[in-house]
C-alpha cells in the first residue's frame, strides 16, 4: 500500500513487476510516469486520485484488472476502457485489449504519443475530427493492417507506423508534411504522396523491404537523408520537376532501384526528363573524363565519395546547387563548374588534393563550411 505523503511515481517505477496484485494510491498524488506499471499483470484494480495531473505513456499498459478514476479528477476519464482527457478530446491510451478492431471515438481531436504502442490491434478507424496524432502513436504494431486516416490531418509524426504490418494507406488530401521514420520498417506496398505534401523528413520510408512504388507529390524540393534506403523490392522512381536537392544515402540498398545510365552516371529522371538527377557513378561502365547530361538539374550530395578513377568533370549549366560532400575525397584534378551555380555546399570538395584549379562563377551566393578544405594544390579563381 503506498504512503499518503507520496507526491510522484517515476517512469517504469514498477516496470514489470508482474507478481503485484493490490495497490492503492491515495489523494496527494499528482505524477504517475511513462510505464510505471507496464506489464503489471497481476493487478486487480487500481483507482487514480483526483489529485493526479500527469499520466505518462503506457503507464498502465497490460494490466488486465480494472482501472478507474476518481470522479473528482478534473483531468483524466475512463469510457470504454479507454483513457482520455476528461473532455475526451484527447484520447491517452486503450487500458484493455478488448477487440482487434479500434474504432477512434467521434470528438476525439488528438491522439496521444505512443498510445497504442505495442499493441495487437489489426483495424483502426480514426474519425475526422482527429487533427492531431502523436509520435509512435502505432510504433510496433506488428498485427497492424489497416488504418483509416482522418481526412483532417496536416502532419504524419515521426515513427508513426514504424514496424507495423500495413501494406496500404490513403494519406488525407490535406497532408502537409511526413516526418521521420514515419513508416520505418513497415510492410508498406505502395504509396501515393497527396501534392499537398512539401516537406518528408530523412529516413520516412527506411527499411520497407516491401515497397515496391511510390509516387511522390509535385511540389516536393528535397529528398532527405536515407528517405528509401534499404527500400530493397522498391524497383522505380518518378521525380517531381521541383527537385532541388538530394542528400545522403536516399538510394542506399535499393538493390531493385532501375537507373537511367549514360557516360558513367546512373541518373533518376522525372516524367519528361530521364536524365534530371545524377545519383551516383556507374561503377560498371567507368569513364574518367565525366561530360553530365545538359538536361541534368540535380546532383545528389556524396555523388563521388573518395572515388579514385573520374579526372575531369563537366557539369550541366542547369545545376544550381553543388550539394553537401558531393565530391569530397575524390581524385578529380579538373571540374568545370555550372555557369548558373548559386551554391556550393560544406564539404563538397574537401580532401580533393588532385584538384589543382577551380573558376567560381559570378552567380554563386554561398560557399559552405570546410567546401575546399585540405585542397593542398588547389587555386581558386573567382
Amino acid at each position: 500500500m503506498m504512503e499518503s505523503t507520496l507526491k510522484s511515481i517515476d517512469y517504469s517505477s514498477f516496470y514489470e513487476c508482474r507478481r503485484i496484485e493490490n495497490i492503492e494510491l491515495y489523494d496527494g498524488l499528482y505524477f504517475i510516469g511513462a510505464s510505471s506499471f507496464y506489464s503489471c499483470t497481476g493487478i486487480k484494480e487500481i483507482n487514480i486520485p483526483k489529485t493526479v495531473y500527469h499520466i505518462g505513456n503506457n503507464a498502465f499498459y497490460g494490466i488486465s484488472g480494472d482501472i478507474s478514476i476518481d470522479e473528482e479528477n478534473q483531468y483524466f476519464s475512463i469510457e470504454d476502457s479507454v483513457l482520455y482527457n476528461k473532455d475526451k478530446t484527447e484520447l491517452i491510451a486503450p487500458i484493455k485489449f478488448l477487440n482487434y478492431r479500434f474504432i477512434v471515438r467521434d470528438g476525439v481531436k488528438v491522439i496521444k504519443p505512443e498510445a497504442f504502442l505495442n499493441t495487437r490491434y489489426t483495424n483502426i478507424i480514426i474519425p475526422d475530427s482527429v487533427e492531431e496524432i502523436g509520435y509512435n502513436a502505432f510504433k510496433n504494431c506488428t498485427k497492424l493492417t489497416t488504418v483509416k486516416l482522418s481526412k483532417n490531418l496536416k502532419t504524419l509524426s515521426s515513427g508513426l507506423f514504424e514496424n507495423t504490418n500495413i501494406n496500404n494507406i490513403e494519406l488525407p488530401n490535406i497532408l502537409e508534411k511526413i516526418e521521420r521514420v514515419c513508416f520505418k520498417g513497415s510492410s508498406l506496398v505502395s504509396i501515393e504522396i497527396p501534392d499537398s505534401v512539401e516537406e518528408i523528413e530523412e529516413s520516412a520510408f527506411y527499411e520497407c523491404k516491401s515497397l515496391n512504388s511510390i509516387k511522390l507529390p509535385k511540389n516536393l524540393k528535397k529528398l532527405n537523408d536515407m528517405l528509401f534506403r534499404d527500400c530493397e523490392n522498391l524497383e522505380k522512381v518518378i521525380l517531381p520537376e521541383a527537385i532541388e536537392k538530394i542528400a545522403s544515402n536516399v538510394f542506399s540498398g535499393c538493390t531493385s532501384l532501375s537507373f537511367n545510365k549514360k557516360d558513367g552516371i546512373k541518373y533518376i529522371g522525372t516524367n519528361n526528363n530521364p536524365y534530371f538527377a545524377m545519383i551516383s557513378l556507374d561503377d560498371e561502365n567507368r569513364v574518367e573524363n565525366i561530360v553530365t547530361d545538359e538536361e541534368t538539374k540535380v546532383i545528389a550530395s556524396w555523388f563521388m565519395y573518395y572515388q579514385g578513377y573520374v579526372k575531369s568533370f563537366v557539369l550541366s549549366n542547369k545545376i544550381k546547387i553543388i550539394p553537401n560532400h558531393c565530391f569530397i575525397g575524390s581524385k578529380i584534378n579538373k571540374i568545370t563548374l555550372p555557369e548558373n551555380l548559386i551554391e556550393i555546399g560544406e564539404f563538397a570538395f574537401a580532401h580533393c588534393s588532385s584538384l589543382k584549379n577551380i573558376v567560381i562563377p559570378s552567380t554563386v551566393e554561398y560557399i559552405g563550411h570546410k567546401t575546399f578544405t585540405e585542397c593542398k594544390n588547389l587555386s581558386i579563381y573567382f
